[in-house]
């Protein structure tokens, strides 16, 4: 499926890298986002009905399909400007989890549920009891201890004198002086530059690399792969160097890694990442300085786009 196919696919972040997709959403507006459930596949035919040149249906399974549904919450519009207040989408997925409703992926506005094609309406009716109850709990002001009760025993003193609505405005507030959205849009539009070969970094991760904080990796090269969920695209591969303190990169898991530990309990998904947990730091594997000298490197390879295709996680 096309990235113009499913365009809320990762919060939009891949329709935004390209021209065409800037101007869909420029003439369209969010109601473009809104719009993300492309059924028919010209090889295939519909992936919901058991016809076309090789009934997509019937080899994809139409009786196991899932919606993948994206509920995005009040804070910050499509094209990044942010409200003055706002509900970030990890406070209700926490919520969600105490009433065992799964979410299957979580952004800073949006959360992502899977509806399968055989849903009741009791059982979708379930989420939409959660949502309002969770919309009354959020106006009336009601304590965090009776909204999150675990996560307020789990960390008392962060959290044991704040209300929803509080929490939730101190995070927007939070994420919106981090400039957090910009952050992710620019780490995967200015990629990295590759300078140690792949197969060089995968027998350093034999042999041994060195973890650094990201205060200390400043220069240095990856020696793993760094993914973080959503968009569940790798920001950072084997070989690539992390760049300046403030470039790109650098910024951007410094702005994860300031938001774990300002929020504990709602930490980010950072695959590839090591967290110490004494102090909260983000520890990245990387190369051996002396595997990694200029001299011993390859002609630089331009960065190919990473764009998520339809073999990509599901992310919202």
């Amino acid at each position: 499926m096309s990235t113009t196919g499913t365009p809320a696919h990762a919060g939009g972040v891949a329709l935004f890298k390209f021209p065409v997709g800037r101007a869909l959403f420029n003439y369209y507006g969010e109601r473009l986002l809104r719009t993300d459930l492309p059924i028919f596949v010209d090889e295939l035919g519909s992936l919901f009905e058991h016809n076309g040149p090789i009934s997509g249906a019937r080899i994809f399974g139409a009786d196991r399909t899932y919606f993948e549904v994206t509920l995005t919450w009040p804070g910050v519009h499509a094209d990044g400007r942010s409200e003055p207040w706002c509900i970030p989408a990890r406070i209700l997925t926490s919520y969600l989890a105490e009433r065992d409703i799964v979410v299957e992926k979580t952004d800073t506005y949006t959360t992502l549920v899977l509806f399968s094609m055989g849903i009741t309406k009791g059982k979708w009716g379930t989420l939409m009891d959660a949502l309002m109850d969770f919309k009354a709990l959020h106006d009336t002001e009601t304590p965090l201890r009776q909204v999150l009760p675990r996560l307020v025993e789990r960390h008392p003193k962060r959290y044991g004198r704040l209300t929803l609505r509080g929490l939730s405005q101190e995070m927007h507030e939070h994420l919106t002086d981090a400039d957090l959205i910009d952050a992710l849009d620019t780490a995967f539009q200015d990629l990295p530059n590759p300078v140690v070969p792949p197969q060089r970094c995968y027998q350093q991760l034999i042999w041994g690399t060195e973890r650094l904080r990201l205060t200390h990796a400043a220069g240095r090269v990856a020696a793993a792969v760094v993914t973080v969920t959503p968009a569940g695209i790798p920001v950072l591969m084997p070989g690539e160097a992390l760049g300046a303190p403030d470039g790109p990169v650098l910024r951007y898991l410094g702005a994860l890694e300031a938001f774990d530990r300002a929020f504990p309990g709602f930490h980010n998904e950072a695959h590839g990442v090591v967290i110490d947990a004494d102090t909260g730091d983000y520890l990245i594997e990387c190369v051996r300085e002396e595997i990694a000298r200029p001299s011993e490197t390859p002609d630089a390879v331009a960065p190919t786009r990473r764009t998520p295709t339809a073999a990509s996680p599901p992310a919202s």
